[in-house]
């Protein structure tokens, strides 16, 4: 996802696939070390395995990782490309 690694273990797709199914996201492992509280508590959210508790797409975008990020776009070149992280959002569709 952020790092190309997963928040669940697993030696292969098999393995990964079962522990995605039952077990909660692993965010322990080095490469997580550095992705903010922020960050790995939208993925939480995100990745809740009950329909009734996990948040939508619409109720992510209010989360303040997405106003870090976006913060982070205003204040850089990106800008210039006009990048904007909340229209991409709402037009993604299931």
């Amino acid at each position: 996802m952020l790092l190309c690694d997963f928040p669940f273990n697993g030696k292969d797709v098999n393995e990964i696939s079962k522990s995605v199914r039952f077990n909660l996201p692993d965010f322990t492992h080095e490469e997580f070390k550095h992705v903010s509280k922020e960050c790995i508590d939208l993925i939480t959210k995100l990745l809740e395995k009950d329909k009734e508790v996990r948040i939508s797409s619409s109720e992510a975008l209010p989360h303040p990782w997405f106003n870090d990020i976006n913060e982070m776009f205003h204040n850089t070149d990106v800008n210039k490309h006009e990048i904007s992280l909340e229209k991409t959002l709402k037009s993604f569709s299931v």
